[in-house]
Order: structure tokens, then C-alpha cells, then sequence
């Protein structure tokens, strides 16, 4: 199985005062690290997604990935330009750069359940609430995405709704899959005891 490691940091961060939230510091160190952490044990490659700043983040991934165009599109575009850059492999398991507390079986489960389903979206579930962009994406979605975009459908809620999915479901502390919108939330993520 060729699995890519893609780490979503593309966004424009507006809530941030426009500083880049990977990049941003959290106990010390870039708020992506323990991100890459979580999953660069799992995967073949490393990725991030990343609009800006590309200097920085390729001393932490194997690849860079824009986004095909410079018009901040969302989340959405950029699974599709790693479905592009990664066409040859077998799928994505996606994070964002802004949840550094992910649970420490994160990959491991999601792919333990890819391999159950090879031909379903697999996303991380807590508490009956999905997460979309913790999950792993199979290649084989790239034309649905493309045609999505195309027709300017940007929410990957919307276009989950009409994809075969399937749920991992961890049961544990709220925190795992909060991510950081403000500086005030790196704060409030720094002082969580962890288990």
C-alpha cells in the first residue's frame, strides 16, 4: 500500500491575524510538528499542503503541495492537488496542521480501516461528530473532487454527503481533535494534561 502523509496548512488563517498556523509556536516548537509526528511513522511520503512560507515547511516534509491556483479555495483544493501530485499512489491520509493533539492511535486505526474498506472514505469520528480532514482519502476520489470544484462546491461536508464513508470512532478526551483558530486557542491547547 502507497499511503501519502498530507497534512492540510494552505489556509489563509484570518482568525490568526494572518500568521501562518503551522508555523505558529506551540510548546516551543511549529504547531504542524506534532502532527508530523503522529503520522510520519505511517506513511511512505510526507506532505504538506501549504500556500505560503514553502522555505519553512520543506525542512519538516518530503513534499511541498500548493494548491493549483492562489485563490485559498479551501480544504477541498487541497486534497485535489495532492490527489494530483500524489496521482500514483494509493491514497492520502489527511490531517490539518492545527489539531496537535491527535489521539496516539490516530493512524494506526484509520489505516488498520482502509484496509478493511480500500474503496470508502475513512474519517475519524468522536463522540457522533465526524472530522473530514482527519481521515484517509482514496485516489480513486480524485475526479469526484475535481468535479466538485469545478461546479464551485468548496465544503467537504457537502461533498462527503453523497461518498461512501466510513467512520473510526475514538472514544476519548475532547481536546484530540480540537484545533487552533486563535492565538488564544494555542494557550488554551498548551495547558490540556495530557491523559
Amino acid at each position: 500500500m502507497q499511503l501519502v502523509g498530507f497534512i492540510l496548512a494552505g489556509g489563509k488563517a484570518t482568525r490568526m491575524q494572518e500568521q501562518d498556523k503551522g508555523l505558529a509556536t506551540f510548546n516551543q516548537s511549529p504547531l504542524i510538528l506534532p502532527t508530523i509526528n503522529c503520522i510520519k511513522p505511517w506513511v511512505d511520503i510526507l506532505a504538506i499542503n501549504c500556500n505560503r512560507n514553502r522555505e519553512a515547511y520543506e525542512k519538516l516534509a518530503d513534499n511541498i503541495v500548493p494548491d493549483l491556483n492562489n485563490d485559498f479555495e479551501g480544504p477541498l483544493a487541497g486534497i485535489a492537488a495532492g490527489m494530483k501530485t500524489f496521482q500514483h499512489h494509493h491514497a492520502l491520509l489527511i490531517a490539518t496542521c492545527d489539531s496537535p493533539l491527535l489521539p496516539p492511535d490516530f493512524a494506526q486505526r484509520l489505516i488498520a480501516q482502509y484496509c478493511l474498506t480500500p474503496n470508502s472514505i475513512i474519517v475519524a469520528e468522536t463522540q457522533g461528530k465526524i472530522h473530514p480532514l482527519h481521515g484517509i482519502y482514496p485516489l480513486s476520489f480524485a475526479k469526484s473532487i475535481n468535479d466538485a470544484l469545478a461546479q464551485g462546491q468548496r465544503g467537504v461536508f457537502r461533498w462527503l454527503n453523497n461518498q461512501p464513508v466510513e467512520p473510526v470512532v475514538f472514544d476519548g478526551p475532547e481536546y484530540w481533535f480540537s484545533n487552533v483558530n486563535t492565538l488564544k486557542d494555542i494557550t488554551t491547547l498548551e495547558n490540556v494534561k495530557l491523559w
